[in-house]
Formats: C-alpha cells, sequence, structure tokens
C-alpha cells in the first residue's frame, strides 16, 4: 500500500534527479565552446588588402558571424581562435581596440579589425 507508493514516489524523484544532472551536464558541454571572449564580442571594422575590400562584421556571445564585404553579406562561425567567415578561415588574436584575423592558409591575407560597435 503505502510503502509501495513511498518508494514508487521516491524512485520518481531520483529518476528525475538524474534527468536533470545529465541534461546539465550535456548543455554545459555542448556550450563550453560557445562563449566567446569579450574582447572579440561586437561590431568590427577593417581593410582586407588582400581582397581589396572594406569588411564589417560583428561577432555574437555565442559565436555567430554575420558580415559585409564588398556588398556581400556572409555569415560564419568563431570557436576558440578560429573565426570562420564566408570561405576563408582566419586565426584571430586581440590587438588594441579590435583584433587582427590571419588567414590559416596564407600568414600574408591579415586583417586588422577595429572596434566600431559595443559588445553585446
Amino acid at each position: 500500500g503505502s510503502r509501495n507508493k513511498a518508494v514508487a514516489a521516491g524512485a520518481a524523484i531520483a529518476g528525475i534527479a538524474i534527468l536533470a544532472a545529465l541534461a546539465s551536464r550535456g548543455s554545459s558541454s555542448g556550450n563550453q565552446n560557445a562563449d566567446v571572449a569579450s574582447w572579440a564580442v561586437g561590431t568590427f571594422q577593417g581593410y582586407d588588402s588582400f581582397e581589396r575590400t572594406n569588411v564589417e562584421l560583428t561577432i555574437l556571445p555565442g559565436g555567430s558571424v554575420s558580415g559585409n564585404a564588398a556588398n556581400h553579406d556572409f555569415s560564419g562561425h568563431l570557436r576558440g581562435d578560429q573565426l570562420e567567415a564566408g570561405r576563408t578561415t582566419f586565426r584571430i588574436s586581440p590587438e588594441g581596440n579590435g583584433f587582427v584575423a590571419t588567414d590559416i592558409r596564407n600568414s600574408g591575407h591579415r586583417v586588422n579589425f577595429l572596434r566600431s560597435g559595443g559588445g553585446y
């Protein structure tokens, strides 16, 4: 009777606790790389001398990237120090009030970005 109900209630509570712990662990490990360094969050402008065009890009805290170069919109993602922007992947590092992006396939292709809009 009541003993069986108590055991069932205890099992249900334990099951909910286990599910909550698994969900928490899954979301924290899934979001581990989602946070972007504060210096990299915001809107930036630069001139790409290799492509001969002005570039504007916005990086959101979750790593989403959107931008415009030569009047063409592009999107991408920032993971760690790897900025995927359109067809090109850059390694970025902070510098002054912005960052330097260096093409991982061509170290001569570098773009200096300056912050033009605040972080989010």
